[in-house]
């Protein structure tokens, strides 16, 4: 991974939502944490099965 990466994504993400009404953001925004949601469940647990052996 870049280290440029994640401000590359920020700043498309900014500027293509630009023209977008508030609720559409909203609602990207809602599947963007619920990606975020299943990424940090599966890290917990993938710590949690490595603290078990």
């Amino acid at each position: 991974k870049s280290y440029h990466y994640i401000g590359l994504l920020k700043s498309v993400m900014r500027l293509s939502m630009k023209s977008l009404k508030a609720a559409e953001v909203k609602e990207i925004g809602s599947s963007v944490m619920a990606i975020a949601n299943e990424k940090l469940k599966a890290e917990k647990e993938a710590t949690a099965g490595k603290k078990k052996t």
